[in-house]
């Protein structure tokens, strides 16, 4: 062998090493910075949509939450009760695997990632179909366990925080009732305050929010002045909080519902 091919050869053979360390370097990266995004999910199980209708549409909007899902993400969710704070934990918490061409073919991360998602399937619809239906709606309390989970030690500096609701947004607590108040700018305000006052504010800076299922509830239907003004208020409480939730992510569904790429 000539001394040109020689260093032809040991240059190849360079640029191989090269290679295989940044990659290395890359997929070691991705296995250590954890997941780039948390979505936490609330679900309504209080009497006002204990309709089977109701609650199986809310698996179906989560369904579409799972799909928008690319894999890496860590999901966890609970229930909406009178008492969310005393819920038995996080009874669905999963991460999804992610994908690495140097430990699994496309193939087979594929179908681990429709395994992970249908076992998440799987956690939702036991929660929703199966919790009994509570007599209040204590949705400010569930929100200050969503804070324990998007401002904690864990996902707290994780860059895409997302936070769905399923609810028809009716609080109910013995401090506040929205269907015995009128709900005004001026009241709207107030409770803010009064919850800042107590610590009851839960802090969900940078958290995206999306609503699926406002003012859809068992019963004589809302009117239309009553839905608007539960959604102003909402739209109030989240800004206080320093989350983000437009009119357009308050719905009855989920509407173009999509996850920023990790």
């Amino acid at each position: 062998m000539n001394a040109h091919k020689m260093v032809m050869l040991a240059t190849a053979a360079s640029l191989v090493l090269v290679f295989a360390a940044g990659c290395s370097k890359v997929s070691g990266r991705e296995s250590e910075k954890g997941p780039q995004t948390c979505v936490m999910a609330l679900f309504d199980l209080s009497g006002t949509t204990k309709d089977e209708t109701i609650r199986k549409h809310y698996l179906e909007e989560y369904g579409a939450v799972l799909k928008a899902c690319h894999g890496g993400e860590a999901l966890v969710g609970e229930a909406i009760t009178g008492n969310p704070l005393a819920e038995d934990g996080f009874r669905i918490n999963m991460t999804l695997p992610v994908y690495s061409p140097l430990t699994i073919n496309q193939d087979d991360y594929s179908r681990a990632l429709e395994k992970a998602k249908k076992s998440l399937e799987e956690q939702a619809s036991a929660l929703v179909l199966n919790h009994p239906p509570t007599k209040r709606t204590d949705i400010f309390n569930a929100l200050l366990l969503a804070e324990k989970i998007l401002d904690g030690d864990q996902f707290g500096k994780v860059p895409n925080k997302v936070l769905v609701i399923f609810s028809d947004m009716r609080q109910d607590s013995p401090d506040c009732n929205f269907d015995k108040i009128k709900i005004t700018s001026e009241r709207t305000q107030r409770i803010i305050n009064e919850l800042k006052t107590k610590g009851q504010l839960p802090n969900l800076t940078g958290v995206k929010v999306w609503v699926a299922g406002a003012g859809v509830s068992e019963g004589p239907p809302l009117s239309a002045d009553t839905i608007l003004a539960i959604q102003r208020f909402w739209l109030a409480y989240f800004k206080a909080c320093g989350a983000d939730l437009t009119p357009e992510r308050y719905a009855p569904a989920l509407i173009n519902f999509a996850l920023a790429p990790a």
